[in-house]
């Protein structure tokens, strides 16, 4: 079963991975 905790944690690597993926057009660290 899986908790709130975890879903959050799963939803947040999504949207990480996501973004990484995605090229980043605001984003002052990018060169």
């Amino acid at each position: 079963m899986m908790t709130v905790d975890k879903v959050l944690l799963v939803i947040s690597l999504t949207r990480l991975r996501a973004q990484s993926r995605l090229p980043a057009r605001i984003d002052p660290s990018s060169p």
